[in-house]
């Protein structure tokens, strides 16, 4: 689902029409779905650490300031343009997945 939609906004930006090469596109495509793939792994990560009793819930729950700027620093790096909205795009649902992780972490 988020790859044709990644796709078609980013080959029409800024109404410039653009096609993509073979190799370019591969590329993309891998490391779009590699960094997708990993970010949806964090949740189990962290349930892991908390029954291996590395971490709390309590303590994630309190380190929440430095989890949305972890979060919004990784949104910067791996978003390919530099306006917000993009970079909102990427860090809230990595949030919320911290989230998850957190309240996985308390059934752990």
């Amino acid at each position: 689902m988020m790859v044709p939609t990644a796709l078609q906004f980013l080959l029409n930006f800024l109404g410039i029409l653009t096609t993509p090469r073979s190799s370019t596109y591969f590329s993309f495509v891998t490391s779009f779905l590699f960094w997708i793939g990993i970010s949806f792994e964090m949740p189990l990560v962290i349930f892991f650490l908390a029954k291996l009793k590395l971490v709390t819930a309590g303590q994630l729950l309190r380190g929440w300031r430095y989890a949305i700027m972890g979060v919004v620093t990784l949104a910067a790096v791996v978003t390919p343009t530099i306006d917000p909205i993009n970079m909102m795009i990427v860090a809230v649902p990595l949030f919320v997945l911290y989230l998850l992780g957190i309240m996985l972490a308390w059934f752990a």
